[in-house]
């Protein structure tokens, strides 16, 4: 368990370092999920990338950011502007404890968007890999939401959650793709089959992205949004090989001698 400090409350989180040694190690993946994500993506998803980190000699850090799991604060109070701060929070901290200096963001669904910011604004963020991007909110869908006031601010529900109007204003001011390609880092974009059967607009902008720029990548994996069980494991994978050899001088990820198991959920996502 790792305990950071930002803005002044505390966010708790896991580092999964590969075996016996105290590093540091070459780069460091962070796992992001989206706004959903926190209840359980943090606990499945991020313990299976640890697992594919683990076999390429790959440290692994996932917590919680304000507002959820163990942390302090309050989610309807999220941004994606507070959860770089957050993010920022937890560079700091790992540099500071040796883990690495570079680090590669790895953003689920809408975590795409900070792993986006983050690849622009934070130096240490060398790579960012987005599986299932979702880069920005559909306008136009539906009615205006009704707003009602929760934990001190006006907020509107959201799949279960309720987000404050702040986190609508602090949205629109990013142009996601924008500060992917202004970052120039290397991307890993990762699909499910079924999210490129119908792709929307976003989608076919990222997809562009990666045919024409020689340092993105495009995998893609079995289910839709969020992947089948199998499409997990095989997008942790396609992560943990591409950093490695992306990241680790004259890395070429060999099939080991006792391969890490990646135990897959036995439902499908």
């Amino acid at each position: 368990m790792l305990s950071i400090t930002s803005d002044g409350e505390q966010l708790l989180g896991v580092l999964h370092t590969p075996g016996p040694g105290s590093g540091p190690w070459p780069v460091c993946l962070i796992y992001e999920p989206g706004n959903p994500g926190q209840r359980v993506d943090i606990h499945e998803c991020g313990t299976l990338l640890a697992h594919g980190g683990a076999a390429h000699g790959l440290p692994v850090f996932r917590y919680d950011s304000r507002g959820t799991g163990v942390s302090d604060g309050c989610f309807t109070h999220t941004t994606w502007s507070r959860r770089l701060a957050d993010l920022r929070a937890a560079v700091h901290e790992l540099r500071a404890q040796g883990v690495a200096e570079r680090f590669v963001v790895v953003g689920n669904s809408a975590g795409a968007r900070l792993a986006a910011m983050a690849a622009h604004d934070l130096p240490a963020v060398v790579g960012a890999v987005l599986w299932g991007p979702i880069l920005s909110e559909e306008e136009g869908e539906g009615p205006a939401p009704r707003l009602r006031r929760v934990d001190g601010t006006l907020a509107a529900a959201w799949c279960g959650l309720w987000l404050g109007v702040s986190y609508t204003r602090d949205d629109r001011a990013h142009d996601y793709p924008a500060l992917l390609r202004d970052s120039q880092v290397p991307v890993c974009v990762v699909y499910g089959t079924e999210e490129l059967a119908h792709p929307d607009r976003m989608t076919r902008l990222i997809l562009d992205e990666a045919e024409h720029r020689p340092t993105w990548r495009l995998s893609v994996v079995d289910g839709s949004h969020g992947f089948s069980a199998s499409g997990l494991a095989a997008a942790v994978r396609a992560t943990t090989a591409w950093t490695a050899t992306t990241f680790i001088p004259g890395d070429t990820p060999q099939p080991s001698a006792s391969p890490t198991v990646l135990e897959a959920p036995a439902h499908d996502r």
